[in-house]
């Protein structure tokens, strides 16, 4: 990770040529290595994880805070860096991604990246920590990852307010913290903007529950979490309301076909199907969405048009 640059990577740096050539043209291999100390100092000082992967999907670096946060133990590293796909397995494992299928969790997750999708997304470990991760696709095929403890931006107490924020199962905001999300979509909606709040569900949710089920129920509703998110942008939200209700706010939209568009791309997230120990379960779903300023500004009232456009879609769908 951090060895010698060679002379034309040293000219593509950010740091520049004066500090790493000599004045015959050749590289200064001590200035060159107190930039490489400083960076380390840098990276191994930032305030949250940090992991590289490399385009062969391999961890190539991972400082000392994100081993912390993520209780990775010493025996992980024994022979040498985990592949990324090696420590999704040990993740899932310990049932860092809840309950479910191993292999499906390992699956799911290494598709996500071969996308090379930059994410964004809040996850609650095990323990109650609350890790904000942000991951970015690097030239030459690698990724970064940074992972930043935000479990104090929920209430400490009681437990109950912390509840009503977050949903235990998929880690997406819910109830409370939902409407404070739409009231800020609605406040930061310009003039020549419009916001929607998409809604969907499942059909016959509880028909899948009873054939296979709670654990594979919450298997879907985990893996629906998942690509839900992938498929919007940083600064829209994911929830889940109810059973198997989930609400989608896109934000700031400057051309209402965008709002179209994402409709489709959340249908066919949404209903692709999930094999499950050698058995496929596909599932359909009924999606509607509201507008703003169009069918008003109080969240309250989008969410119930929302609601009402799904309640609609499952009534044309049965004609």
């Amino acid at each position: 990770m951090f060895g010698l640059l060679s002379d034309s990577q040293a000219k593509k740096s950010n740091f520049g040529t004066a500090l790493n050539l000599s004045d015959d043209g050749k590289v200064d291999v001590r200035a060159l290595q107190d930039e490489l100390d400083l960076l380390r100092a840098v990276v191994e000082n930032f305030p949250g994880g940090l992991s590289l992967v490399d385009k062969n999907l391999k961890l190539v670096f991972c400082n000392d805070r994100q081993r912390a946060l993520l209780e990775y133990p010493p025996e992980l590293f024994e022979r040498g860096n985990p592949t990324l796909e090696q420590l999704f397995r040990f993740n899932a494992i310990r049932g860092e991604y809840g309950p479910g299928d191993i292999e499906m969790h390992v699956s799911d997750r290494m598709e996500l990246v071969k996308q090379r999708k930059a994410h964004h997304f809040r996850r609650t470990r095990p323990n109650g920590v609350v890790l904000e991760i942000r991951g970015v696709p690097l030239d030459g095929g690698g990724f970064m990852t940074t992972y930043l403890d935000v479990t104090a931006d929920r209430p400490a107490t009681p437990e109950t307010i912390a509840n009503a924020e977050y949903d235990k199962l998929t880690g997406l905001p819910k109830g409370v913290l939902l409407r404070v999300r739409m009231s800020q979509m609605v406040a930061n909606c310009k003039p020549n903007q419009v916001a929607a709040v998409h809604c969907f569900d499942f059909d016959h949710f509880g028909e899948l529950n009873k054939k296979f089920g709670q654990a594979v129920g919450d298997l879907v509703l985990q893996t629906t979490a998942a690509r839900l998110q992938d498929v919007v942008r940083s600064n829209d939200t994911v929830a889940r309301i109810g059973d198997n209700r989930f609400i989608v706010l896109q934000s700031e939209v400057k051309l209402p076909s965008d709002v179209a568009k994402l409709a489709h791309r959340i249908s066919d997230a949404v209903q692709k199907p999930i094999l499950h120990n050698g058995q496929t379960i596909a599932l359909t779903a009924s999606i509607g969405f509201s507008l703003t300023p169009r069918d008003g500004t109080d969240p309250d009232a989008l969410l119930a048009k929302a609601e009402e456009a799904v309640l609609k879609s499952k009534s044309n769908s049965r004609v």
